[in-house]
């Protein structure tokens, strides 16, 4: 199930590794030394870091979106935010925006990647909607959930979990813009 780079006496002492031997592979072995770092609070720190630093960005994110005004060019032209945020995460890796209902993301992101200018990029939400189907028509509701089959057409997800905080907030700030310029077209 993979390989290991390492020194020859690193590869002779796994390869006569009990795990190694009697399960036929790493993954119980590495699966060992995870479970003992993580019984020892080896890992708890890195963690705590790790929880704190995608807290801090989604924030920064939220509040970067939620600008009423960006700095549009150097003439000092100011944009209004038509991005709601449907639920403002506390940590993980994503975040879920709407944008105006006659908006489609797929065709916003189209914009997005045709303009040098912007570099910003999302997950458009028809990817992430887990109720589509093939042949369902706009006005279609989904038994289970209740939502109409176009409502995720509108939405985005966004990461903010491996951007430098710079890149975030210019990131943020861009998508506004664009999608300012997009909404006037």
């Amino acid at each position: 199930c993979g390989w290991i780079h390492a020194p020859h006496f690193i590869i002779a002492s796994l390869k006569n590794h009990a795990y190694i031997q009697s399960q036929g592979g790493c993954c119980p072995f590495i699966g060992e030394v995870i479970y003992m770092a993580l019984k020892s609070g080896l890992l708890q720190s890195r963690l705590d870091k790790l929880c704190h630093s995608y807290c801090q960005r989604a924030k920064i994110l939220t509040n970067t979106l939620l600008q009423k005004t960006h700095l549009a060019t150097s003439n000092e032209t100011t944009t209004v935010s038509h991005i709601r945020i449907l639920k403002e995460p506390l940590g993980g890796y994503f975040m879920w925006i709407q944008f105006p209902n006659y908006v489609s993301s797929t065709a916003f992101l189209e914009f997005c990647r045709s303009k040098d200018e912007y570099g910003v990029t999302f997950m458009p939400g028809a990817q992430c909607d887990p109720f589509s189907t093939d042949d369902a028509r706009a006005d279609d509701v989904d038994e289970l959930s209740g939502i109409r089959s176009d409502y995720f057409s509108s939405c985005a997800r966004l990461c903010f979990a491996d951007l430098e905080i710079e890149d975030l907030i210019e990131g943020g700030k861009r998508l506004v813009i664009a999608l300012q310029e997009y909404i006037e077209i």
